[in-house]
């Protein structure tokens, strides 16, 4: 069963930002998701730490590149703060 998940940033976290992000990364390394997106500029910034994930600056961004993940996965996980409003992704579901 293929797992696909996807996180976007949290923009309310302020200045323990880059902290938090970088603790929620190195939780998600230890789960067995076939493949992990990380969408927002928080999780960005962390991407030469993480070659493993996927990153993306923007909602948008995935979305034209996110028609291979959707069509591998059996089930899919999606959480992110109303910031990068991420019901795009279930939106564009096909």
């Amino acid at each position: 069963m293929h797992k696909l998940c996807i996180i976007g940033s949290m923009k309310e976290l302020g200045v323990e930002s880059y902290t938090h992000h970088l603790e929620i990364l190195k939780l998600l390394s230890k789960f067995c998701f076939n493949k992990t997106v990380l969408v927002g500029e928080e999780f960005y910034k962390l991407r030469n730490l993480f070659k493993s994930f996927k990153f993306y600056k923007s909602t948008q961004s995935y979305i034209k590149s996110m028609d291979n993940d959707l069509k591998s996965s059996n089930n899919i996980f999606i959480m992110g703060s109303r910031y990068y409003r991420l019901e795009r992704v279930i939106n564009n579901v096909k």
